[in-house]
């Protein structure tokens, strides 16, 4: 049993780890074993990190990013996430803005295009060209309708999922037309 992939991957406590090995086999390993093999698997993937921050910060076109609050010892910090569809790089942080996300070091150096959420801080960055997150707009517009009872919010969503339809299966990009039909839509 991989001890670390039960705490880490699976989420479990590392005292709810060791009860469920004594359940499991009848025998309870140490909240220090269970911790020792988690810092183990840890130095064993630091190379493969470094590589992913790398190459999301230095050849990307374009990245994802976001963070959620996460509590560490009682206290909020912040899980940070900078992704692509076959990159993920995570980093806690205490802060939420940019002084978190420059001692992170991706969005200082990245000159793509950063996809967020629109928070204030990612603003700071001028080096690079910033999209706002759709999956964020499509559920302020559902607040909006299911708020606020606003219809057009409804056919605004659609639009949207009917854009990345069109995206997603367009051979590189749309066209010029299409781009402006959906525009004047």
């Amino acid at each position: 049993v991989q001890v670390n992939r039960l705490n880490q991957y699976q989420m479990i406590p590392v005292e709810r780890v060791s009860e469920a090995l004594e359940e499991l086999f009848g025998h309870r390993m140490s909240t220090g074993t269970i911790i020792e093999a988690c810092q183990e698997a840890a130095k064993k993937v630091a190379p493969v990190n470094q590589a992913i921050k790398k190459n999301l910060a230095e050849h990307e076109a374009v990245v994802h990013f976001d963070e959620t609050g996460a509590r560490i010892a009682g206290k909020l910090h912040w899980l940070h996430v900078a992704c692509t569809a076959q990159l993920t790089y995570y980093a806690i942080h205490a802060k939420r803005g940019q002084t978190a996300s420059d001692a992170i070091g991706i969005l200082p150096v990245f000159h793509g295009v950063a996809v967020h959420d629109g928070w204030k801080s990612y603003l700071g960055y001028h080096d690079l060209q910033h999209a706002l997150c759709n999956a964020h707009h499509l559920r302020e517009l559902e607040f909006v309708h299911e708020r606020y009872a606003q219809s057009w919010a409804v056919g605004f969503s659609d639009l949207l999922l009917e854009i990345k339809q069109a995206v997603d299966s367009a051979k590189e990009r749309l066209s010029e037309q299409q781009l402006l039909d959906f525009n004047q839509r």
